[in-house]
């Protein structure tokens, strides 16, 4: 995004200032350039959050408390933990919207390919009623995977252009926080991750769902930009760095050698290229029935070994 392109100047820092209070008393703070702006219009997609289920999750209301007042709306935010997320999201985004020049909300939707499907523009004392429909409309169209549990979920990359904590739990089961419900997620015993997306730049938030990785991925982390994002959400949990092994055929070997009580000689393993790519999927011999018992799955293709190269790494 250029200033040529949007046709206008970019105004852009991390300067917050105050606007009032909330209706706990507390402080409330936005950017200092949109502070000083005609009218303010709020734009984000509208979809479940990774971490918290409530009225609002990540939306026009998460946009203005967290996007809208940086870094320190995010503190504030988080400091109490995620039990306390969905609370002060409505808590301050209420606030904004009666106290900042807010003049239009525009919810972008997306389907369960991540393309955009369907684009609402809100005006100010519409965001908080009809926001929350949005959000549940939004809950039909997440990717699922057609499975009730497995013993191994092979990601082949994470990564902050795919979620925001790098695989979504709502997609994948690997939820952080006691806070999270995932009645409708797969159940995994182990979850392995290869890669991570060049576009992360080796922020790495999200890598402690896993529990093996390759040291492929290990060696692109860039710690100081992983940390900066646990530290504001207080989630350390999301980059504990799983076990490391050389190689994909090692990481996925430590993962079924470590499932408690599932068949060894008939493991259900899926292979999925990350949580927003799952319309297709690879699962071993064992599901292969269930699949086929599964009208809303196509089986496309015959059983084959898995396609290691001489390093030991999936093609």
């Amino acid at each position: 995004m250029t200033e040529k392109f949007v046709g206008c100047p970019i105004l852009s820092s991390m300067e917050t200032v105050v606007i009032g209070k909330n209706d706990e008393g507390q402080d409330v703070r936005i950017d200092k350039n949109a502070a000083a702006a005609d009218g303010i219009i709020v734009a984000s997609r509208i979809k479940p959050h990774t971490d918290f289920h409530g009225t609002y999750e990540s939306g026009i209301m998460k946009m203005m408390a967290i996007g809208l007042a940086k870094r320190e709306g995010a503190d504030v935010c988080h400091e109490l933990g995620f039990g306390y997320m969905a609370h002060r999201v409505q808590l301050f985004g209420r606030a904004i919207i009666k106290q900042a020049p807010i003049a239009l909300g525009f919810g972008i939707m997306e389907n369960a390919y991540s393309e955009t499907c369907k684009l609402v523009a809100l005006k100010p004392n519409e965001i908080e009623t009809e926001e929350p429909k949005l959000l549940n409309e939004a809950r039909e169209h997440l990717p699922i995977l057609y499975f009730k549990q497995a013993d191994v979920l092979v990601v082949d990359r994470i990564g902050k252009d795919i979620s925001g904590t790098g695989m979504d739990p709502n997609v994948t089961g690997t939820g952080y926080t006691t806070h999270f419900v995932t009645e409708s997620c797969i159940e995994v015993l182990r979850t392995v991750v290869l890669d991570i997306t060049p576009a992360s730049h080796g922020q790495a938030f999200g890598i402690g769902a896993a529990h093996c990785t390759t040291k492929r991925l290990f060696d692109k982390l860039d710690f100081d930009a992983t940390y900066v994002n646990a530290a504001t959400s207080r989630g350390l949990d999301q980059v504990k760095i799983p076990c490391v092994m050389d190689n994909d055929r090692e990481a996925i070997q430590l993962a079924l050698r470590t499932c408690l009580g599932n068949d060894k000689d008939r493991p259900r393993i899926i292979r999925v290229a990350d949580s927003l790519n799952t319309e297709t999927i690879l699962i071993s011999e064992a599901m292969r029935k269930e699949a086929e018992a599964d009208k809303r799955i196509e089986i496309l293709g015959n059983l084959e070994d898995w396609p290691f190269d001489s390093e030991g790494n999936l093609l």
